[in-house]
Parts: C-alpha cells; structure tokens; sequence
C-alpha cells in the first residue's frame, strides 16, 4: 500500500502502534455515533483486532492512518476504501480526531484517497454515506466530488439503532470529480 501526501498530510498505512492512539479518538461518542461499524466505548482490544484486519485486505482497499505534517507520529483520524469481491465499487470511509475537525482535512484527504482507488486500484466507482444528522461528513463528500443517490437506514454500533443515511456515489466518468493529488 501506498504513502499518500497532501498539502498538509501523511496518509500511511496502520501499524500496531496506531491502537492507543486509535482508542484515544474515537472512543468519543460524538465521533462513534457517526460510523456504522464503531462500538462505544471503544476498547484497545477492538483497536488491535481492526489494525490486524486492516494488514490483510485485499490489494484494491486501502486503510490510512492519517498524520499532520507538522505533527508527524501523532494519528489525527482514519479514510479507507474497501472492495468486496461481490460488488464492482469500494466504499469510501473516514473518521477525524474531532480537535481538528473544520480544517479541512476531510476533503484533503480524501481528494488523495479517491485519486488512489480510482487510479492506482483502478475502481471505476466509490459509495459512501452519512448519517443525516451529520451534514459536516455530506459536505465533505460532496467537497471531493460524490453525489447523492438516495436515501436508506443503516444499523449504527454504537447507536445501538438504525439511523436514516444519504448514499453518495462517485465514478471515474464523474465530469466534476476533484480528485486532483497534491
């Protein structure tokens, strides 16, 4: 897997060491109630068993640990995007360290993440989506070029519940997609 760089960023694959930090972030209930696939609380030996998943997917997905290039070693969140092997898309995914939240790393980040899958990877489409009470994380999306393609219910973890979602698509076609790596 590759090291991606931004502006700003250090996007490196997870490594071991990661889990302190890992539990540290998001075992924040406002960051967990956000992701579909996150308990809360958030224990180290979840942090482990994910690092350990993380170093054997398949070579079209890719997990990022995410650093400040002016704070290198310190892990300031998560993007992803995973394949499967009954679909044609990956997913994308992320989270952020809510200390730096509105700064724009999302969307750095994930202008990276998507020129990657869709071009090192060689996916012709990504999904993603959000909790509609997060409209933050569809601005993001929509900052790197998805687009809305409808509505539905996903089981959040640590909600314990279903919450209602935005699905979001992006193709290679895409005549707006801003995947451009800096």
């Amino acid at each position: 897997m590759p090291v991606l760089t931004t502006e700003r960023l250090f996007l490196r694959p997870l490594q071991a060491q990661d889990a302190d930090a890992i539990v540290a972030e998001i075992n924040v209930f406002e960051i967990a109630r956000n992701l579909a696939r996150v308990p809360f609380p958030y224990a180290k030996s979840d942090a482990d068993a994910f690092i350990t998943w993380a170093q054997k997917i398949d070579s079209r997905s890719a997990i990022f640990a995410v650093e400040e290039k002016s704070h290198p070693g310190t892990l300031v969140g998560i993007i992803s995007y995973e394949s499967s092997a009954e679909k044609q898309d990956a997913e994308l995914g992320y989270w952020y360290a809510r200390r730096v939240w509105g700064q724009g790393y999302a969307s750095e980040a994930g202008r990276a993440v998507v020129h990657d899958a869709l071009h090192r990877a060689g996916h012709t489409k990504l999904v993603s989506c959000y909790h509609n009470d997060n409209p933050a994380s569809g601005r993001v999306l929509e900052n790197i070029g998805f687009k809305a393609a409808g509505q539905c219910r996903n089981f959040s973890l640590a909600q314990n519940c279903e919450v209602q979602v935005t699905n979001m698509v992006l193709t290679r076609e895409a005549p707006n997609q801003k995947t451009s790596r800096t």
